[in-house]
């Protein structure tokens, strides 16, 4: 890794008691991001133009609108994929759909209506781990440790060796939201 940086800047930096390295790697994380969803858009804007196309002659079912749809939210148009992901729950009710609705809402800081869309996930599919996980992680951002905790233990229990969900991640989450409760 090649760095350089202006000296003027560097002592500017200095006198202002700028942290240099948390403002790089902010700056850095930034760019890797840009960078990253730059070419995923590269990579994907074939599959993309393909499903416009698909719909364009005609090919409307809710599956491919369904996949377009997720394409889009990855594609940050989160507005109009989740728009569509809205219209497509109403002639195809799964819980993939409401799941893709909830992520849509979370890319938004819509949490309430994240958790809403989890939640008709779960009630279509009581035993969806993957719904559970993800509204467990809405409730622990929203500070909801309870129900977080209900909501880990019951995506642990539904996929205890961590075929669909991140198990890992799942039980240090419900560690942290136990000593949250505990501490109460």
């Amino acid at each position: 890794v090649n760095l350089t940086i202006d000296a003027g800047l560097l002592a500017d930096a200095r006198e202002l008691g700028i942290n240099l390295s948390a403002t790089l790697e902010l700056a850095l994380i930034e760019s890797v991001k840009r960078e990253l969803g730059r070419r995923w858009l590269e990579e994907n804007a074939e599959a993309i133009a393909a499903y416009k196309s698909a719909i364009q002659l005609g090919y409307k079912t809710p599956e491919t609108r369904y996949w377009l749809a997720t394409l889009m939210l990855e594609n940050k148009q989160i507005e109009a994929g989740l728009k569509e992901l809205e219209e497509v729950v109403k002639e195809m009710p799964r819980p993939e759909v409401y799941i893709s609705i909830g992520k849509g809402y979370e890319k938004l800081k819509r949490d309430v209506s994240a958790i809403e869309a989890y939640l008709k996930a779960i009630e279509v599919d009581p035993n969806s781990s993957v719904a559970y996980y993800k509204l467990a992680n809405v409730y622990h951002d929203q500070r909801e440790y309870t129900k977080a905790k209900e909501a880990y233990e019951k995506s642990i229990a539904m996929d205890p060796t961590g075929k669909v969900v991140n198990i890992t991640d799942a039980q240090k989450k419900l560690r942290e939201v136990s000593a949250k409760i505990g501490s109460r």
